[in-house]
């Protein structure tokens, strides 16, 4: 809402007229409302609003602003009636349903949040209401945001504000490239017998008839259930209902119908993606719980022992990092040496007392060995300090092989030696060498990664596994990935794709990186590497980037110029590097921003080569020509942060990206989703900025 309101400010009740034309009674205390609502007055103003709607009753303004003070307040069990009373009241009014769609969002009720936003949408002709909607947009999208499928919150915002709007979401996003990879509908096969009931079903999904969609596709896969075009189109739009179990249901039948091995992996992997189910070698693994009796004795002496240290937690919020509350200690099994790698570790968590109880110490670890084994060491170590121990089962399964990589994430420090890093990975090559293909998998019905492989019906699914397995890897940060991956596991490693023979454009981004770039043409590759950028498709950037960026045929553009900022930015060699950005910075020059990127990188560059004299030139120059460049401020606050905790010492050496020393094993998920105000792309970059968008 425009602050401060006037007569001729929209009606914040979404009726798309002007307060003047609408409610000019209500200026004076709506006026007030909104001073209150910027001084965070919430239950004043729900006070306010509840005595003038018994004067002014069935008040668009008043439904709405009461929404926004109950949502601020968190009284969510209230909004649901104040939303159902704004539709009764007012059945075409958008930012009605809209509020009855944020009610439902607030409360987890995700399909009805979706259908009253649809609704929403669909009663919106004035564009001054959609841009009323968009608060309303970023509250149901966040209360959808499945940790492990956005395909209903992406589908939203593109109804709402087309493809562009997507674009943040699609950079941020950190689900891996096969499960967020768009996927359009799909038109009706020729000579399909019920085309007329296929094409009714596809425009009901393109007006935005998601539920009405679904009921046809669904009807029409029980009488074509051979047709891949049907599975494919029933796939997505129970994505976009947020029908997951169903979604990955019809996902198992359209890979059944595909012809490649690989899109039929991809397809599997999404299934077991969206479902939460994984691989499916979950394991318990208890917890023990200790009260404390003296609390000072017992941190002198995790304090004084060898084998524990004090940890910093962190989580990830709105992609910034989150310090968790309370004490943290890592408690580790012999050998202790720091050159050595201990045989099991152990976290240790104490929460601090409350009025109800006293305080108390939690022991997890990675596997009921190594609980059992810090059970027993911890015991010894705190005597009296600790009263008994009781043991309580996991609120859930665990993933075997998730956990083996969370233990060794507990199992290092932030700095190891090399000679423990080649220890810890030995030890995980083996795991996945020997221990991983034989695991029982309920993904392959209880069968072995080896057994899967070698049974013709569940092959695909195998091979979806390694994806699966791909992905955990990636989330602790560890290799091996991609087709070293593959290679130990026994598979053979996938060729290039060559260009002149497939599409660039259709290769999905999960295979994006495996594109033969010397044969690209000029357009393909600037086409490519857009693609790659906006979903942050990590190892095709590493290749597409540099043969962008080195294309002395392709003139400077934007998009050139992002391509080689991501090249300085992973270029090991920083004398190679500064070479490459000054005479970058030259050549592009009469690119509008294209100077202010380039300082950025060259103060990065030699921030990593300790030569702060030039930096010190460098941020003057930054703050005297560049300082107004589209997200040059955000980029350089970025990197004085990083700066000072350089000076001060309290990182060893400045990286773009420092990341918590220990992962949360549950997956660690972001729990947010990207806002206008949270927004980060990938590598940390600026975010008013994107290739083809000067």
């Amino acid at each position: 809402m425009a602050s401060p309101l006037e007569q001729y400010s929209p009606c914040p009740g979404g009726t798309g007229k002007k307060i003047r034309f609408c409610c000019k009674e209500l200026l004076p205390e709506l006026q007030r409302i909104d001073r209150m609502m910027e001084g965070g007055q919430w239950h004043a103003c729900v006070e306010q609003i509840d005595r003038l709607q018994q004067k002014y009753p069935g008040r668009a303004c008043l439904f709405a602003l009461k929404g926004e003070a109950l949502a601020a307040l968190e009284r969510y069990e209230e909004l649901e009636p104040n939303a159902e009373a704004f539709v009764a009241r007012h059945p075409d009014n958008p930012l009605a349903h809209a509020e009855l769609a944020c009610a439902a969002a607030y409360l987890g009720k995700a399909q009805a949040a979706i259908a009253s936003f649809l609704k929403a949408l669909a009663c919106c002709r004035e564009e001054t209401t959609r841009r009323q909607l968009e608060r309303h947009l970023w509250v149901v999208a966040e209360g959808l945001m499945d940790p492990y499928c956005r395909q209903a919150v992406r589908a939203l915002i593109e109804a709402w504000g087309g493809k562009e709007a997507t674009v943040l979401l699609d950079m941020s996003d950190p689900a891996p490239l096969w499960a967020k990879e768009p996927r359009a509908l799909v038109a009706c096969p020729p000579d399909f017998p019920w085309k007329a009931e296929f094409d009714e079903a596809l425009q009901l999904a393109n007006s935005l008839r998601w539920f009405e969609a679904e009921r046809a596709f669904t009807a029409l896969a029980e009488r074509a259930n051979g047709v891949p075009a049907v599975w494919q189109n029933l796939m997505i739009v129970r994505g976009w209902v947020a029908d997951y179990p169903r979604a990955a249901e019809a996902a198992r039948r359209y890979a059944g119908l595909v012809e490649s091995d690989e899109d039929a992996a991809e397809l599997e992997a999404y299934a077991a993606y969206i479902t939460g189910e994984m691989l499916g070698d979950a394991v318990q693994v208890p917890k023990i719980e200790y009260p404390v009796i003296d609390l000072q004795s017992l941190r002198k002496t995790l304090e004084k022992d060898p084998g524990v240290t004090p940890l910093v937690l962190v989580r990830t919020e709105e992609e910034k990092p989150v310090l968790e509350q309370g004490e943290f200690y890592r408690l580790v099994g012999p050998p202790i040496p720091p050159h050595d790698v201990p045989e099991w570790a152990c976290l240790l968590s104490i929460v601090p007392a409350t009025a109800e109880s006293p305080p108390e110490l939690t022991l997890t670890g990675a596997s009921p060995e190594w609980v059992a084994e810090g059970q027993k060491r911890l015991e010894a170590l705190a005597g009296g300090s600790l009263g008994p121990g009781r043991s309580l089962p996991s609120d859930h399964g665990n993933s075997i092989t998730g956990l083996y990589f969370w233990q060794e994430d507990l199992l290092k420090l932030d700095d190891i030696p090399p000679a423990r890093k080649a220890v810890l990975a030995e030890r995980r090559e083996t795991f996945l060498r020997q221990r991983f293909p034989s695991l029982p998998l309920r993904l392959l019905h209880g069968k072995s990664f080896q057994e899967g492989l070698a049974d013709s019906a569940l092959r695909r699914r195998a091979l979806g596994a390694v994806l699966l397995l791909e992905e955990l890897l990636r989330h602790y940060r560890l290799g091996p990935t991609g087709e070293d991956l593959r290679v130990l596991l026994g598979l053979s490693p996938r060729g290039p794709i060559d260009p002149r023979e497939v599409p660039p454009a259709t290769v999905p981004l999960a295979r994006l990186h495996l594109v033969d770039v010397e044969k690209l043409t000029g357009e393909q590759l600037i086409a490519c590497f857009q693609r790659a950028w906006r979903f942050s498709a990590g190892e095709a950037l590493a290749r597409l980037a540099p043969a962008l960026a080195h294309n002395d045929t392709i003139p400077w553009s934007p998009t050139r110029v992002a391509a080689a900022v991501v090249t300085l930015a992973q270029e090991p060699n920083y004398a190679r590097a500064l070479v490459w950005c000054q005479r970058w910075r030259q050549e592009a020059r009469h690119l509008p921003g294209a100077c202010g990127k380039f300082d950025i990188e060259e103060a990065w560059i030699r921030l990593h080569r300790g030569e702060l004299d030039d930096i010190v030139e460098l941020t003057k120059h930054l703050r005297a020509e560049h300082a107004g460049d589209p997200g040059i401020p955000e980029a350089f606050l970025r990197f004085r942060q990083a700066l000072e905790a350089h000076v001060r010492g309290v990182l060893a050496s400045a990286r773009r990206a420092r990341e918590p020393s220990i992962v949360a094993p549950d997956g660690g998920q972001p729990g947010k989703l990207w806002t206008p105000d949270s927004a980060r792309t990938p590598g940390d970059r600026p975010t008013l900025w994107t290739p083809g968008n000067p």
